[in-house]
């Protein structure tokens, strides 16, 4: 019974070890709180970066043992993602039976990513000869093991972070083995640190703006609405494109490269696209403040600027340095909204405008500066009906025919006609080809260099003999009371064809 015992214990004792689980330690992190890892911003690893761990309670890297340690035992630390600074490392314990609480000191080579420390009283003040009766240790650079207990709160601990583009989370791993190299308490991993970016983009719910066809004035040279310190003819959007800022412990810009910030300069852009290609737009200009004031004369608003293609705005370090500068703004969080001034005189046109964030970061060991996703952040729609005729000739004998119903009963609607392109690329803005009353149909005919309705003719020769082109009606009434068909004499046939027309929405009619 008693050698079947033995043997029992003894496979109990190989199956533990072979394990790992019968004997472990617990590695904890203690940055600004129990379990806390150091956070690191993203934007400033362009180089690598020396910051100190500052411990939260017992030290900011503890190890607590689940044993007796032994003098002659050996700590070892793994480091991934990070690397010893070149300082002396002590190994403190807390202990307050202890006379001293050094158990243990090296000085690991600088970007070096592993270290065994030797424990006991030849290394150190620890006069018992045991390194933890059992007990917690924790790794410092401070001058000294700064005593026992809630003593070792607000040691330092300097590590090494190494360049990279991409967010990662560096790892600390202890143990414990005896000078044969036998586990004494099993390896424990912790999270030592969080790199991440520090910026971040949001948009804020898109506008939408209606160009007025059929109210007062009318025309499509001016907006339904009317936004804050402006009139009708220029479109506004409060805090469409927000930067957002997390802090980090180390971060972008704040304090100094020896302190808590890499000392680096952070500027903003924002950058604006239009399908329309700016079209009928005389002026844009930028708020900074978040209140979506659109009068041009406004202090805080960047000068105007005649937009084309993708329009930068550089947003003032005044306002933005890497946070939120104005009171009306939070610190982490700074709204930036947009203000477009139509030249109230050319009708506009349906568009889309998307905008994003740039930011740039500069100065030594600068990192990669994140970019918004370009985003939709107003949408023009008009309020009268459009259709567009994709396929028109000032060719003699290739008259076409549209007939433009106005089923309101009461509106009179104005005809307005645009050459959009042509093989000339010659293009006409808001020609007037008459109007059509309330419950009345009205023929508009490309004939040649001229295009007629009733008494109204457009000249066309512009465009040039024996050229294609496209043209777009605008009828001055609700799309639901309103449709245009189109045909086209077939010299061939000497009948007449039908003609697709692109509506509002981009439906395709025939």
């Amino acid at each position: 019974m008693g050698k079947n015992f033995k043997s029992l214990w003894l496979a109990i004792l190989i199956i533990c070890m072979a394990t790992g689980l019968a004997f472990a330690g617990t590695t904890k992190v203690n940055q600004a709180a129990v379990n806390g890892a150091y956070t690191l911003a993203l934007e400033a690893m362009g180089a690598a970066r020396n910051v100190t761990l500052i411990g939260a309670t017992n030290g900011p890297i503890t190890y607590t043992a689940s044993q007796a340690i032994t003098s002659g035992n050996f700590l070892n630390v793994s480091l991934s993602g990070a690397a010893f600074a070149g300082d002396l490392v002590r190994v403190c314990a807390i202990d307050t039976a202890a006379a001293g609480n050094q158990v243990g000191f090296a000085t690991p080579a600088a970007g070096a990513t592993s270290y065994s420390f030797q424990l006991g009283s030849t290394n150190g003040t620890y006069a018992s000869g045991n390194a933890s009766s059992p007990g917690q240790m924790y790794l410092s650079t401070d001058a000294a093991c700064n005593g026992s207990g809630a003593g070792s709160i607000g040691s330092g601990m300097i590590l090494q972070f190494p360049a990279t583009s991409t967010a990662t989370n560096p790892t600390i791993t202890l143990s414990i083995v005896s000078a044969g190299n036998l586990p004494v308490d099993a390896a424990s991993t912790a999270q030592l640190a969080n790199i991440s970016a520090e910026f971040a983009f949001a948009a804020g719910a898109a506008a939408n703006h209606t160009i007025d066809f059929i109210g007062t004035p009318g025309g499509g040279k001016a907006f339904t609405e009317a936004v804050t310190g402006a009139n009708n003819n220029v479109a506004g959007a409060p805090n469409m494109v927000l930067i957002n800022r997390t802090p980090k412990m180390y971060g972008t810009y704040n304090g100094t490269a020896a302190s808590n910030g890499a000392g680096l300069t952070v500027a903003a852009a924002l950058q604006l696209t239009d399908s329309a290609s700016w079209q009928g737009v005389s002026k844009v200009f930028i708020n900074t403040q978040g209140a979506g004031n659109c009068a041009d004369s406004a202090a805080t608003n960047n000068l105007g600027v005649t937009p084309s293609g993708t329009q930068s705005f550089a947003i003032p370090a005044a306002a933005y340095n890497g946070i939120g500068i104005y009171a009306v703004n939070a610190a982490n969080n700074a709204p930036i909204s947009w203000c477009v001034k139509g030249d109230a005189a050319t009708p506009l046109q349906s568009r889309t405008i998307q905008g994003g964030i740039q930011l740039t970061i500069t100065g030594t060991g600068a990192g990669t500066a994140p970019a918004s996703a370009s985003t939709a952040i107003d949408t023009w729609i008009i309020n009268g009906y459009q259709t567009w005729i994709p396929w028109l000739s000032t060719m003699s004998g290739y008259p076409t025919y549209c007939l433009v119903n106005n089923a309101d009963t009461a509106t009179t609607a104005s005809i307005i006609l645009d050459v959009l392109s042509s093989e000339g690329a010659v293009v006409l803005s808001a020609q007037s080809l008459g109007t059509v009353a309330p419950k009345t149909s009205a023929l508009v005919i490309f004939s040649g260099t001229s295009a007629t309705q009733g008494a109204s003719t457009v000249d066309l020769s512009t465009v040039g003999a024996d050229k294609r082109y496209s043209a777009k009606i605008t009828a001055t009434i609700p799309p639901t009371n309103t449709s245009v068909i189109c045909q086209q004499a077939d010299p061939a046939s000497s009948g007449k064809r039908n003609v697709p027309t692109l509506q509002n929405g981009g439906t395709w009619t025939f």
